[in-house]
């Protein structure tokens, strides 16, 4: 493959001599709980705290005296490394008795549907469900496109392109043109995603 497309920054041990890596489009994540919550915001500390176990029951966010079911993504989720690399734990430190669901849609479902749960989903995702959810202002912060834009909101991750430059033919170099042009914004747009130059 001469492109590669990843749902998050490169780490520093895949930066190598002569790879070219190029934000195209950002994604929020939210933190999304059932509307009936009496839980109205969150920090990214009680995030982790609630997803490693050290948080347990509602009451202790100031809502319904009643155990946190804690809904996360399934291993290799884009959506999931973001949001653990951002709230600040690793996958092995994820509690145990964790629900995990396949694709933001289940996680949105499940949430919609069980009044103590708490999951992360894209943006586009909580917007699909907006009357079944409730998107937690997180660190004080709405869950919003421009509060993404305007680095507010510190829920967010990038859309990667990657590729050897001296590798690419006058096709696949077009291509990157496209998705960088005004044109190829405005299909991310359309389809959800938070354009970098729009």
């Amino acid at each position: 493959y001469h492109i590669g497309f990843l749902s998050r920054a490169l780490k520093d041990e895949e930066k190598v001599d002569g790879l070219t890596s190029e934000t195209f489009a950002l994604d929020g994540i939210a933190a999304v709980v059932h509307p009936d919550n009496q839980v109205e915001k969150i920090t990214t500390e009680q995030l982790m705290q609630i997803y490693t176990g050290e948080i347990t029951n509602w009451k202790e966010l100031g809502g319904a005296d009643a155990k946190i079911v804690v809904v996360s993504r399934e291993e290799g989720s884009g959506t999931r490394d973001g949001f653990q690399e951002l709230t600040g734990f690793e996958s092995e430190q994820l509690v145990k008795d964790c629900t995990i669901k396949d694709g933001n849609g289940n996680v949105a479902t499940y949430v919609a549907g069980e009044k103590n749960a708490i999951g992360y989903v894209s943006f586009l995702t909580l917007e699909e469900n907006a009357s079944a959810l409730k998107g937690l202002p997180v660190n004080d912060v709405e869950p919003t496109v421009d509060n993404v834009k305007n680095s507010t909101y510190p829920l967010f991750r990038p859309f990667v392109l990657a590729y050897m430059d001296a590798n690419l033919n006058d096709a696949e170099k077009a291509y990157v043109e496209f998705i960088m042009s005004e044109e190829g914004q405005d299909i991310i747009v359309e389809n959800g995603a938070i354009s970098v130059s729009k």
